[in-house]
């Protein structure tokens, strides 16, 4: 990892060598996601979108709608996820 971080080459970005540090593709797959969605929403609002302000605009069923659909994410690809390990949580230890 020392090297992978200190001297990186970017033929390691698609040789494999990324998912030899614990990491599966779908967990790459999550973070891209991840930074798409956040990198779009900060665009809107560089452009002066105000992302909370249209959604307050929104009826209610479009609000709930929206934070089912977020939590339900945040389940799905955090808890419900394969290789999930209740017992592997960072902060057991403490």
């Amino acid at each position: 990892m020392k090297t992978t971080v200190l001297h990186p080459q970017p033929s390691q970005l698609f040789d494999g060598t990324l998912l030899s540090l614990g990491l599966a593709k779908t967990d790459f797959l999550v973070i891209a996601l991840g930074l798409a969605v956040l990198l779009t929403l900060e665009c809107f609002q560089e452009r002066g979108v105000q992302i909370r302000a249209a959604l307050e605009k929104k009826s209610g069923f479009v609000q709930w709608l929206t934070v089912t659909a977020l939590l339900l994410a945040v389940f799905l690809l955090g808890v419900f996820r394969a290789g999930y390990i209740p017992s592997g949580f960072i902060y057991t230890q403490f």
